[in-house]
């Protein structure tokens, strides 16, 4: 408010004041407004500590969506509000970090976060798949990349994936790669993926992103088809131990859901009718990656689960996800007899598994 003040009275002088006071502005009036707008910016930019996201889209004029981070970025789930098709969302960063977008249809979007960073989306809500992020240089690496595989098929995919990587081995959007398009995902490729986080070590030995990736992946195998799976450690949601005889005999289904997302809600409805035909022989865990134990609880009661639930609140971080290797909501183990039988399949695999199709 001083700023704009100030640039009030010298155009008051200007206008009124005798000529020498017209030569002052005339040949420092330009210096000042500089200086001026300058303290604007600043004033309403980010700063160090903290990341700006803001957005402009079409087809969406009021509505919501959500955004949260697998590292702990933002603790929870934050829901942004978007009015006249536009929205702002400020949070604190004190390191880089990538933030996933939910919209209403649960498709999702990656946006990568840096200290006094701000970035800005645009494109049409009817049309996720071409949105673009501008204003920094992983942001619009992202968003070349997305706009690549658009319209390219499975195989084409994962070799314009592979590429990115090893065209950029030590980017953010690289980890995402890795992760999203070779270990979390339905048909998960873990050697292409050990094969890429070796390429990101390489380049660089202390990538701390890679080295996650790589624990990642070493994890699997002790959750592979063939291994026995350990409930050492696991609470449910009451902070009731699981015994490993919950999964040592028969047929039991463990799998993921979250509230926020419908894929897995819908597949507890099926899962549910599935248990009913299986004549109670097929047993569940399920794993709740919500981040607020209200949303949990509420869903929990509404859809009456009664079998052992796991929740703690760290979403993507929890302990029986890295245990497990459960990184995608939805996804299915099938153990028979305390052994992994099936990791990663769908409800019409589990159905022609237990002879139920």
């Amino acid at each position: 408010m001083k700023s704009f003040a100030f640039t009030h009275v010298l155009f008051s002088a200007g206008v009124n004041g005798s000529c020498p006071a017209r030569t002052f502005l005339r040949s420092t009036l330009p210096a000042v407004l500089t200086a001026v707008v300058t303290v604007m910016l600043v004033s309403c930019g980010v700063d160090g500590k903290h990341f700006k996201l803001s957005g402009r889209l079409l087809n969406m004029n009021q509505g919501e969506f959500y955004i949260y981070s697998e590292t702990g970025t933002i603790d929870g789930i934050d829901t942004i509000k978007v009015q006249g098709g536009r929205f702002t969302y400020e949070t604190e960063c004190t390191q880089p970090s990538t933030l996933t977008m939910v919209f209403p249809n649960f498709s999702e979007i990656p946006i990568f976060a840096q200290p006094g960073k701000s970035v800005e989306l645009k494109g049409d809500a009817s049309s996720l798949k071409l949105m673009k992020v501008k204003g920094t240089k992983e942001n619009e690496l992202m968003s070349a990349f997305r706009e690549q595989i658009a319209h390219a098929t499975p195989p084409e995919v994962k070799r314009y994936a592979s590429q990115f990587v090893a065209d950029h081995p030590d980017s953010k959007v690289a980890e995402y790669i890795v992760k999203h398009f070779f270990i979390a995902t339905p048909n998960p490729d873990y050697k292409e993926a050990q094969r890429l986080i070796s390429l990101m070590l390489a380049n660089k030995k202390e990538n701390g992103g890679a080295l996650r990736l790589q624990r990642e992946v070493q994890a699997v195998n002790k959750s592979s088809v063939g291994s026995r799976l350990s409930t050492a450690g696991l609470t449910d949601m009451n902070g009731r131990p699981i015994p490993q005889s919950a999964v040592s005999s028969g047929d039991v289904a463990v799998f993921t859901w979250a509230s926020w997302s419908f894929d897995s809600t819908n597949l507890l409805r099926q899962m549910r009718d599935l248990r009913r035909r299986s004549g109670g022989r097929l047993k569940f865990i399920t794993v709740c990656l919500d981040a607020s134990r209200v949303d949990c609880d509420n869903y929990v009661r509404g859809d009456s689960i009664t079998w052992p639930n796991i929740f703690d609140g760290k979403m993507f971080e929890g302990r029986a996800v890295k245990q497990w290797s459960l990184y995608n909501v939805p996804t299915i183990l099938l153990l028979r007899n305390g052994r992994v039988v099936a990791r990663d399949i769908t409800i019409d695999e589990l159905e022609r598994r237990l002879g139920l199709s």
